[in-house]
């Protein structure tokens, strides 16, 4: 665990920043519409969603402005982000500070600790990319890939997402 100490507090000051980006731009004089304002968080379903699952469905709230909390799970896999919106809505694309954790039990490959960006068209269409570190290996991990795997690897993912209203 020491080794992966510097990746943590490299993460620690990433969301350090993404949190003052929020309260600069909080600031600002964005209108919302009454639509987005109903709808106030997205579904999205697709290929390496729900921490880099086969399948798996995500789901992002935004709890200011511009800035999000996405967990998601699928197929062997669960993660989760802290989002950053470009727009002040919903159907924005976004950066993430994110944590995919890939497989269970005996079949647990690794879990990454990255940053993506994720482009996200006004309807349904949704596209991640971004790079990671493997913080930790699997047990399938070590009997699987080749010894010298690099440390870092490419995250990505497609999809189908949906604008879901919150219950009251």
């Amino acid at each position: 665990m020491k080794q992966n100490l510097p990746v943590l507090k490299n993460c620690f000051v990433y969301l350090l920043l993404f949190l003052s980006l929020n309260a600069k731009c909080g600031n600002e004089k964005d209108t919302i519409t009454s639509k987005e304002i109903d709808k106030s968080g997205a579904l999205t379903v697709g290929f390496l969603q729900g921490g880099g699952s086969l399948l798996g469905v995500d789901y992002e709230n935004l709890f200011s402005r511009h800035m999000g909390i996405q967990i998601g799970a699928g197929f062997a896999g669960f993660g989760g982000s802290l989002t950053y919106h470009l727009k002040p809505v919903m159907r924005s694309s976004f950066f993430s500070l994110t944590y995919w954790h890939q497989g269970i039990a005996s079949f647990y490959v690794q879990s990454i600790v990255g940053g993506t960006f994720t482009f996200r068209a006004k309807k349904i269409f949704s596209a991640q990319l971004g790079l990671g570190y493997v913080v930790h290996k699997g047990i399938f991990y070590e009997n699987v890939f080749i010894e010298n795997q690099p440390a870092y690897i490419l995250l990505f993912s497609i999809g189908a997402y949906k604008l879901v209203k919150h219950k009251s």
